[in-house]
């Protein structure tokens, strides 16, 4: 009896090829987690590696593959396989012996015995079905969700962020309108926005999109990081309502600025934008930017948090609805994308002042800037400077 390593190269492989898995469709042992950071040296657990993860086109996952010695039962690997796939978000899950096959389907929660492997094909119609009711083509200048990934300065898109993507542009086919998505803060939200965007904008499903922040700072990272799209980048400034360009980026303060009598945001015509673009939503000041999204109400507004539901940022879950994909703070450390941590609790003037004074601020040499239309006081609560100011 063949050992696992022979059991794979042996059986396993030949029944891959033989079902149309090419080479370039398969990845072995991929290191899709670090692996938590257990000490101060920065020792870690080990990384989640499946044996075997299918896809459909590189970074579109469709299955993962549990493989066995060949002496052993064919389904001992089925539980293994499953956490993978729930962690990977895909929908089928196999393990095998190099003979008979156990496939788990999450889409009908049935298992059963096969003797060979589905093809690609077959796996992207069932799973085309299960989320579309219809069968999309399996084409990736057609397809958003097949069309390739624009890989810059070597970031790899992580196995979460291809999830986060795949569900944004599910949601996207199936004519959501309000898209939310919340990531811990450090975990690449932007990158998936940049994804998302780059999918949909090459394969003409949304021509123009408009990126909204709340700080001058993350407008320019998300230009920045949407550098691939050269120049059909904008960047929307006070006064200056440009419309000669595809992708835009602005705060949502400069938006709400005025111009001839009438907010910046209104000098574009409602149905100019495909997308609006929401970052850091759970903090933007819901007021405004819900103006702005009501003013572009045939958009498809996709909001991106940090934040999971609670009660100071209720609007937002309530405007978006339920996330198409959660990756939490806790997963981001277990997983040794982020570091553990411990709070020191520090109290600072405006702890103990409960507020900002703009006289103490300016004392200390700091510049202030103030949109032009807001009243300016001396003194303001946390929450009212990062509404107002």
């Amino acid at each position: 009896m063949l050992n696992e390593a022979d059991t794979r190269a042996k059986l396993i492989d030949p029944k891959l090829y033989k079902s149309g898995w090419s080479e370039d469709l398969i990845q072995r042992e991929l290191k899709i987690t670090e692996g938590r950071i257990i000490d101060e040296y920065g020792n870690r657990k080990k990384g989640v590696k499946p044996d075997y993860i299918l896809f459909l086109e590189r970074y579109f996952p469709i299955a993962v593959v549990e493989a066995k010695e060949e002496a052993k039962h064919h389904a001992t690997g089925i539980q293994q396989a499953k956490r993978y796939a729930e962690m990977l978000n895909v929908p089928f899950a196999y393990s095998t012996n190099g003979h008979k096959i156990e496939e788990y389907d999450f889409i009908t929660k049935k298992q059963r015995t096969l003797d060979k492997f589905p093809s690609p094909q077959e796996l992207w119609k069932r799973y085309s079905l299960w989320k579309f009711n219809k069968l999309l083509p399996f084409n990736k200048d057609e397809n958003p969700l097949l069309y390739p990934y624009k890989i810059v300065q070597n970031k790899i898109p992580r196995y979460y962020q291809i999830a986060a993507v795949k569900n944004v542009i599910e949601a996207f086919l199936n004519g959501k309108k309000r898209i939310l998505l919340t990531m811990a803060t450090g975990t690449g939200k932007t990158e998936v926005a940049f994804w998302v965007a780059w999918k949909l904008y090459n394969t003409r499903k949304a021509r123009r999109i408009l990126y909204v922040a709340d700080r001058i700072m993350l407008r320019n990272q998300a230009y920045n990081r949407f550098e691939p799209f050269g120049g059909a980048r904008e960047i929307i400034k006070e006064g200056k309502a440009l419309k000669i360009r595809d992708i835009y980026f602005a705060t949502y303060q400069t938006l709400y600025s005025e111009k001839n009598g009438k907010r910046l945001y209104q000098e574009y015509p409602p149905n100019f934008f495909d997308m609006v673009i929401i970052d850091e939503c759970h903090r933007s000041g819901y007021g405004r930017w819900k103006e702005i999204l009501d003013y572009f109400k045939d958009a498809v507004h996709f909001g991106m948090t940090a934040t999971p539901k609670r009660d100071d940022n209720i609007d937002t879950y309530a405007y978006f609805g339920t996330p198409v994909y959660v990756y939490s703070l806790g997963q981001g450390i277990e997983d040794g994308f982020l570091s553990p941590y411990k709070i020191h609790k520090i109290y600072m003037n405006i702890d103990k002042k409960g507020g900002i004074s703009l006289t103490d601020v300016a004392s200390e040499g700091a510049a202030i800037e103030v949109p032009e239309e807001t009243e300016v006081k001396d003194f303001y609560s946390v929450g009212e400077f990062e509404k107002l100011i």
